[in-house]
């Protein structure tokens, strides 16, 4: 999975919004299976994060979570905004690769406005 966070602040309705910060990173999935019969489970995934952490999942869910449920912060200086009122919102992209049980796609979102106030 690849994720892309634009974050940007919204000017008037007329004009497209300004770019403050792009972020990038990888989660990677992998299978693989195995015919130990001393383990509860035929197939097995480890989840490599941007920060080159491997982790392992021991339940489907957890899996899910460590690939899918993403948190990031974003720390701004005020010089990059002007005094005064701002409504600051970002935009996710995630992509995927094809694979055996799923097709290539994407999918896009957009967290509500947030208003915070320089002086």
């Amino acid at each position: 999975m690849a994720y892309r966070v634009d974050l940007s602040k919204q000017r008037s309705k007329l004009l497209l919004p300004s770019e403050l910060k792009r972020d990038r990173f990888v989660r990677r999935g992998v299978f693989f299976w195995t015919r130990n019969p001393e383990l509860p489970y035929r197939v097995w995934a480890t989840i490599a994060t941007e920060f080159e952490t491997i982790l392992y999942p021991k339940t489907e869910e957890e899996a899910q979570k460590m690939l899918f449920d993403v948190t990031r912060s974003f720390e701004l200086p005020a010089s990059k905004l002007s005094k005064g009122q701002h409504t600051l919102e970002a935009k996710v992209h995630a992509k995927w690769g094809k694979h055996i049980f799923t097709e290539r796609g994407e999918a896009t979102a957009k967290t509500p406005g947030i208003k915070i106030r320089i002086e």
